[in-house]
């Protein structure tokens, strides 16, 4: 079984994708390939900001491609995001704003400003960081759980390779 689909990806780049299931295959087997282009990063705070509590101030993907399979339940594969002049921000909640008042809040204000700082430290500016440099791609590895779908098996895939793709430093 093969499906092709074309789509506005949070209504703001092209997205490509194919998706194989051999369905004589004797285990849980699949394909799967991306492609997403040009993209305006910020397009992304829609699910980022509850996912974990960040948003992207600025940045555009110029390309991202996402190559994996599934054989005997294990997600294996590359994801390559190609971006330039991103950029991140720690928003304030409403609760956050109340609480930094004062004295104490204004200790609370530094720590935020300062985890801001440390957030755009460790998060690539650009990939590839330099003109004709191959830019970082990320590993995907994940062994699919009984009860995960295909999807959520994709998504548990995906988080540790955009880690990698997109922060400088190892945490």
């Amino acid at each position: 079984l093969r499906l092709d689909a074309t789509a506005q990806f949070m209504g703001a780049g092209k997205l490509s994708a194919r998706i194989e299931f051999p369905l004589l295959a004797p285990t849980f087997e699949a394909r799967y390939r991306a492609e997403l282009v040009h993209m305006d990063a910020t397009a992304l705070n829609e699910i980022l900001g509850p996912l974990v509590g960040m948003e992207i101030k600025e940045g555009e993907f110029t390309s991202l491609l996402l190559s994996a399979q599934v054989r005997n339940g294990v997600y294996s594969g590359t994801l390559v995001p190609q971006y330039r002049n991103l950029g991140v921000n720690i928003p304030q909640s409403s609760r956050q704003k109340k609480e930094e008042r004062g004295v104490g809040g204004f200790f609370k204000g530094v720590k935020r400003s300062a985890m801001k700082v440390a957030a755009n430290t460790v998060v690539r500016t650009n990939n590839p960081s330099k003109p004709g440099k191959p830019p970082e791609a990320g590993r995907i590895s994940h062994v699919r759980r009984p009860w995960e779908s295909f999807w959520a098996g994709i998504w548990q895939s995906l988080k540790p390779a955009l880690k990698e793709s997109l922060v400088n430093i190892d945490l």
